[in-house]
């Protein structure tokens, strides 16, 4: 089968689309697939790209322009890069409904008649909608609607996502497939590297530390996630550090470190700043729980490479996870600082025995059901069902 997917960008920094995109290359690749991924260089400052293996996947890359302080980007070039390859694809795979990247996929895929998947990757959700509304609102006018009302099918990460499509009036009554993200099963980190890791960021190991790990962005809840902390200094104390990690694209960190300051949350919150991925993979290891609040997810990359590690999770119900209290692998709160707070100190008060369980089951968890290779089959499948359609329109 000939696969071409469509994503704005493949830098870590952009969050998790990226990974996920690599990860299932790969996959594809290695189950025999002819894998074209066409992309965008966004900038060196967005530090490195997903690693994938370019042996065995055909990386096509375009320029970009960048406005807006970044916030949008513009694809130089990408049209006729992807217009050229349509031909030969048997199913077209969009990342995400706003980037331009899928409104030249769709371009491409309606001209030489061939079936268009696309991901919303949580941009559907009522909370994401509200952001940059007036942008949204013309990028809807200008294309986006059309492209999601002939596009052939969508790819939902949760039955709430797929609730999502369904009420977006461009997208309503499409047919939708829910597929999971998945996780690697890292293997274990030395002891040298978590030394190295403690020392580089200063980690105090007689205290309890607690990770957010991922893009520092509005969506996330940090500010709540920081309020939280500080409601649960004054109410119940505990020996333990808020550590948080992620790129600062939208130059946030100064106005948080300001609300930690101010919320008694204090010097037990720590910015550590951007992570790669050798820090990242010992930084998981080290610490003692790991907190995604986030106002709205799609399927968190980040909350499952938690879970693999295995990490007990404090996440909300934003994440659209449920299944992380199910198993007894952490905790789902709201979104509101004091119910992140009542979670928090759940998690902070548990005994060493308790926590590894939680951390057993959240190792379970992933083993059975979100590995890569048992999510890029679900995949497969759905491109061989839409390939044996001809590019018809659903």
């Amino acid at each position: 089968m000939r696969i071409l997917i469509a994503i704005d960008g493949l830098h870590r920094d952009l969050g998790g689309p990226p990974q996920m995109v690599a990860a299932l290359v790969d996959a594809y690749a290695q189950a025999g697939h002819h894998v074209d991924l066409c992309t965008i260089f966004v900038g060196d400052d967005l530090g490195p790209e997903a690693p994938i293996d370019r042996d065995k996947v055909h990386v096509h890359t375009s320029q970009c322009k960048r406005m807006l302080k970044g916030r949008i980007r513009r694809p130089v070039g990408f049209f006729p890069m992807i217009n050229k390859l349509a031909p030969h694809a048997d199913v077209i795979h969009s990342m995400g409904i706003w980037p331009l990247t899928t409104h030249l996929a769709a371009k491409a895929a309606r001209r030489h008649n061939k079936p268009h998947l696309v991901s919303p990757l949580g941009m559907l959700k009522p909370n994401a909608l509200t952001i940059s509304p007036w942008r949204k609102r013309i990028a809807r006018w200008a294309y986006m609607s059309r492209d999601l009302r002939e596009a052939h099918h969508f790819h939902a990460q949760t039955v709430v996502e797929r609730d999502n499509v369904h009420a977006y009036p461009p997208s309503r009554n499409k047919p939708v497939a829910v597929i999971a993200q998945g996780a690697n099963l890292p293997t274990p980190v030395s002891g040298d590297e978590r030394e190295r890791v403690r020392k580089k960021f200063q980690l105090d190991a007689a205290k309890r530390n607690a990770l957010f790990l991922a893009r520092v962005h509005p969506i996330k809840n940090i500010d709540n996630l920081i309020r939280a902390w500080g409601q649960m200094n004054q109410h119940q104390p505990h020996d333990a550090q808020l550590l948080i990690a992620g790129a600062d694209e939208m130059k946030l960190v100064p106005e948080l470190k300001t609300l930690a300051e101010g919320c008694g949350a204090g010097d037990a919150v720590r910015f550590l700043g951007a992570v790669d991925e050798k820090d990242k993979l010992a930084l998981l290891a080290e610490v003692d729980l790991f907190t995604l609040p986030s106002r709205s997810e799609g399927f968190s990359l980040a909350i499952l490479e938690a879970l693999a590690t295995p990490l007990p999770v404090l996440i909300s119900t934003g994440c659209c996870f449920p299944e992380v209290a199910t198993a007894n692998a952490g905790v789902v709160t709201g979104i509101e600082p004091e119910s992140i707070a009542e979670g928090l100190a759940s998690l902070l008060g548990k005994t060493d025995d308790e926590l590894a369980t939680m951390r057993q089951n959240a190792r379970r968890l992933i083993e059975d059901h979100y590995t890569w290779p048992r999510i890029a089959e679900q995949f497969l499948a759905l491109y061989a069902k839409l390939a044996q359609q001809d590019g018809g329109r659903g």
